[in-house]
């Protein structure tokens, strides 16, 4: 059994924290309950041989697939759980089987579908939850997952389009970098007899070059250690809230790659805006998750400030 770490408040309104041993995230919800206990925070607890390098998440294809399937059932007239278990028998993908496993034992439990599904967000973001929430409210949870899988298909297919149009240019950088150090520091090299034999001046961009080349070859090592380090300190950096808004603002101002950063933000917004509307999510909410589901942060600030504008008429 796993261990989950949590933090609840007893009847008398004291916190305190403790360990408990579950099978699942929802067993260990279901008795700090059965106790009494307002939760606070339950994770689960890992040991040093479970530490992960990544975060895990399940892929938005297994999604949108699962999406699809479950809005079938339901319109087949299946009870949700029974679909749910159903689909957790045919799915492949461990971590999406897991979750669908907890949200199946939360939906027992008497937790709603959208509810239950909050509780794990590496595998459902916050425009799904959200669009979850409100197909409920209206009953056409069927229309409205089938419209998610169709959002999340047209979604892959838009990245891949991008990764397919980058891979070409991406490669002939890497090759032409290459070739560059290759010739600098291994081939201009062996010509050095040749040309002092000459006994004439080199011309000047050919002294740069091998001055250039020298260097190289005499601190490849420092070079090699000052970008490690400089990578480090970047990500590193980057992890942090002020260093990926930097980020995100430097890309907008690009001169070329902002323009694309540009419009693919707000085609994501546009799409995600449309699918929720569609679903019947007030449009203050819909730019609320719509905004946190933008991926750029200048981006979703502006959006922040454009619904407060909104919000005051």
């Amino acid at each position: 059994m796993a261990k989950f770490k949590y933090s609840a408040l007893n009847a008398e309104g004291v916190a305190f924290k403790g360990v408990e041993e579950a099978v699942t995230l929802t067993q260990a919800r279901l008795a700090l309950v059965g106790r009494d206990l307002e939760i606070v925070e339950v994770n689960e607890k890992k040991g040093v041989l479970q530490l992960e390098l990544t975060k895990k998440k399940v892929p938005r294809k297994e999604v949108m697939h699962f999406s699809r399937q479950l809005a079938v059932f339901i319109k087949a007239g299946i009870p949700i759980i029974d679909g749910l278990e159903t689909i957790v028998e045919d799915t492949a993908n461990k971590e999406l089987k897991k979750v669908l496993t907890e949200i199946t034992e939360s939906l027992r439990a008497g937790m709603t579908f959208a509810d239950a599904a909050e509780q794990h967000p590496h595998a459902f973001p916050s425009y799904y939850l959200g669009i979850l929430r409100s197909a409920e409210l209206t009953g056409n949870l069927d229309v409205v997952l089938d419209q998610l899988s169709q959002y999340i298909e047209r979604d892959l297919e838009a990245r891949q389009r991008v990764v397919s149009a980058l891979t070409y240019p991406a490669v002939v950088i890497v090759m032409a970098l290459v070739s560059v150090v290759i010739l600098g520091v291994y081939v201009l090299p062996k010509f050095r007899d040749f040309f002092a034999g000459l006994d004439a001046e080199m011309p000047l961009p050919t002294r740069i070059i091998m001055s250039v080349a020298d260097f190289f070859q005499a601190w490849w090592w420092a070079m090699g250690l000052g970008t490690g380090t400089f990578v480090v300190g970047l990500v590193l950096a980057l992890q942090t809230e002020r260093g990926k808004n930097v980020r995100d603002t430097f890309l907008l101002r690009l001169p070329v790659l902002g323009d694309i950063v540009r419009h693919a933000v707000l085609e994501r917004f546009c799409r995600i805006l449309s699918s929720m509307v569609a679903a019947g999510v007030p449009l203050p909410e819909a730019l609320a998750v719509t905004g946190d589901a933008t991926n750029n942060r200048g981006s979703r600030r502006g959006l922040a400030e454009a619904r407060e504008l909104m919000m005051q008429g």
